[in-house]
């Protein structure tokens, strides 16, 4: 159920991204920040580790019979 939720959650964000609309998001999250300094030790510290769940997702072609 949760996993739905989110799936449908990220693609409304990216609907709204692709028309040009600042995406609506609750109060409590849009209220947050995070500083640049904070946001960069995510992402070293996360890196590697997306970049391996990348591959593993990465979609492959399907070899169709001639």
């Amino acid at each position: 159920m949760c996993r739905v939720a989110i799936e449908r959650s990220s693609s409304i964000l990216t609907a709204q991204l692709m028309l040009g609309r600042r995406p609506w998001l609750p109060k409590i999250v849009a209220d947050r920040s995070v500083t640049r300094a904070d946001f960069a030790a995510l992402i070293d510290r996360t890196d590697s580790w997306l970049a391996r769940v990348e591959r593993l997702l990465k979609p492959r072609l399907i070899k169709q019979r001639a």
